[in-house]
């Protein structure tokens, strides 16, 4: 969580939509972490929406990284930072229109 809190400081979603992920290999890679998160074991589950933000601040963004950023949301709320979360669940809804992916939108709210 903490590795994740530093990659993104400083960033705003104009910054990280800039790049939008195109290669096939990891866009598969990004949908099999999204939907091995929601069945793998309990102490599993936040290593993977983590994941996908990570590889989408150096790979580029993909419909996955609204679920990454909503999830990440959630953590924080978890932890205490009220203002963190409700900024990274903006920016899952941000991604989210911006990349037009009404299929994450039961998984976002």
């Amino acid at each position: 969580l903490f590795k994740t809190k530093l990659l993104l400081m400083g960033k705003d979603v104009d910054i990280i939509m800039s790049k939008v992920m195109d290669d096939k290999q990891m866009l598969a890679i990004m949908d099999l972490l999204e939907t091995t998160s929601i069945y793998c074991p309990h102490n599993m589950v936040p290593l993977l929406p983590l994941r996908i933000i990570k590889l989408s601040l150096s790979h580029g963004v993909c419909v996955n990284t609204a679920y990454g950023f909503a999830f990440y949301s959630g953590m924080l709320c978890h932890v205490g930072d009220v203002s963190g979360a409700y900024k990274y669940g903006k920016f899952a809804l941000d991604i989210m229109q911006r990349m037009q992916a009404k299929e994450k939108y039961c998984r976002i709210h």
